[in-house]
């Protein structure tokens, strides 16, 4: 079995340091789990170990999740990646939809939006987390509270009330004109919430599809839109981090208060409360690292305890490049990556993809907002998965979380990783990417 003491020394140094509160990590190799390494905690009050069966926010890492889905009912002849959403999304009005252009004013979308521009990102559609000056369209999602609960960016400028249900949410989606014409470009956005609507429609229940096809037979018996009380004690605390002190540098943790922090029975996970009568697509999702792993390994071929979930097709189409020239993700959502499948950001070219030139061509990977992410090396069979519970993009981790997928390559290759070196280069306060 490979040494994986490099990956070790780094996760307890970058706890220790204080770069987050808790970090845990998971690599599997030929399908042998070779390292389950866990620092720091999942809360601030027992000061519970951040482990493998701890349940966490998985938040993005719910996308991947959606697209097998939608290739699965691909493979079952329900839905072509080239239709139009409202094929299957009866309250979808194609003729209704707008682009906002440059100079604010308005023109009608050339063609339809299709199953895989929700896929890849490339539908026109936005998120509200968006600063204006980064977005000509976000401030209508945060004034129509086109955010799906759980959401994590509170706001005040809502002038309507939260959706109800997925339906009501893509009704309400479409008052919002898009960013671009459909399939122009890349923009991250809530495409894949609509994703959920789509599987939704066809199947009866997003949740009933997730449970019934991927978490049962897989056996992720801990992932949910929620957390039933009697798993609440396993669930982690969220934290923020904040810039500044007595240094440039230094970093301190806040536990986030209310609904979207707590892990007792006040928070909006609480399962078979209000909030989960609307399931995210794009950010719903607790899982464990347990779970998540099984869900990951099953990427590598498809199939997974004599279950196929996905086709050879639909496993080369989730990891192929769909941008091309339309460009590739931003550094500051998928570092190391040099385009953009199904979901996922892929590596096309080892060579030419920053701190991946380790890893097989068709390897992929997403992170969460709270600072989880995986990889997925079809090539090398290689699985890594990381969980954290830390908000702040603008920080260091999903740096760091890269260098402590490139430290797993390392280690199984037999080379030394220079931890003092990887920790220095990502010190708090470094832009992420």
């Amino acid at each position: 079995m490979a040494n994986m003491e490099g990956v070790k020394r780094l996760v307890d140094g970058a706890v220790e340091r204080g770069l987050l509160h808790g970090l845990h990590t998971r690599c599997y190799k030929d399908g042998a789990c070779v390292l389950d390494h866990g620092a720091g905690h999942a809360d601030a009050e027992k000061q519970l170990p951040l482990d493998g069966d701890t349940i966490c926010r998985f938040y993005s890492m719910t996308k991947p999740v959606v697209g097998v889905a939608i290739l699965m009912l691909r493979d079952e002849g329900l839905l072509a990646l080239d239709d139009p959403v409202s094929k299957h999304v009866p309250e979808w009005r194609d003729g209704d939809i707008s682009v906002r252009k440059d100079d604010g004013t308005l023109e009608k979308a050339r063609r339809p939006i299709t199953i895989v521009d929700l896929l890849t990102h490339t539908a026109g559609l936005d998120y509200g987390f968006w600063p204006d000056e980064v977005s000509k369209t976000a401030k209508y999602y945060r004034e129509l509270a086109l955010e799906i609960p759980h959401a994590i960016t509170g706001h005040t400028e809502a002038k309507e009330p939260p959706v109800r249900s997925l339906q009501e949410f893509c009704t309400r989606l479409q008052r919002v004109p898009l960013s671009h014409q459909p399939g122009e470009r890349f923009q991250y956005s809530v495409s894949i919430d609509v994703l959920g609507r789509v599987v939704e429609a066809i199947h009866g229940s997003l949740r009933g599809f997730f449970q019934e096809r991927i978490f049962t037979p897989l056996g992720m018996k801990d992932t949910d839109f929620g957390v039933p009380e009697e798993k609440l004690d396993r669930f982690a605390s969220l934290f923020s981090a904040k810039i500044g002190g007595k240094t440039p540098k230094s970093v301190t943790y806040e536990l986030i208060p209310g609904p979207i922090g707590s892990r007792d029975k006040s928070t909006v996970y609480l399962l078979g409360g209000p909030q989960s009568k609307v399931h995210s697509g794009g950010g719903g999702l607790v899982s464990t690292s347990d779970d998540y792993c099984k869900f990951a390994r099953m990427l590598v071929t498809g199939a997974a305890g004599g279950v196929r979930f996905l086709s050879e097709q639909s496993l080369a189409d989730m990891r192929a490049d769909h941008l091309g020239p339309r460009g590739i993700v931003k550094a500051s959502l998928a570092a190391a990556y040099d385009g953009f499948g199904l979901t996922v950001a892929v590596t096309t070219d080892a060579g030419r993809s920053h701190g991946r030139q380790h890893s097989g061509k068709g390897t992929h990977s997403w992170g969460g907002a709270a600072n989880t992410g995986f990889l997925v090396d079809p090539v090398n069979d290689v699985v890594v998965v990381i969980t954290a519970q830390l908000l702040g993009y603008n920080l260091t981790v999903p740096t760091l979380r890269a260098k402590v997928m490139l430290a797993c390559y390392q280690c199984l290759a037999g080379e030394e990783v220079d931890v003092e070196a990887v920790l220095a280069a990502v010190g708090p306060g470094e832009f992420a990417g």
